[in-house]
């Protein structure tokens, strides 16, 4: 029986069944990141809705990996 992995961040559904099971992992990890662990002092770098659009940018190079 295999597992459905949750979009946990709601990547567009035709990206989202592209990805291998492993890649929707990577995706889903690389999402769950908080900005101050990558940017030391993000509000002042980048809005919230600028980080969303890096974080998914960066979870969809990681899930192509796979």
């Amino acid at each position: 029986m295999k597992t459905k992995i949750e979009n946990r961040f709601n990547c567009p559904k035709k990206l989202w069944c592209k990805f291998s099971d492993k890649g929707k992992i990577a995706y889903n990890n690389v999402r769950s990141i908080k900005p101050n662990i990558i940017i030391p002092d993000p509000k002042s770098l980048m809005s919230d809705k600028a980080w969303d659009t890096v974080s998914h940018n960066y979870a969809c190079f990681a899930a192509w990996e796979f």
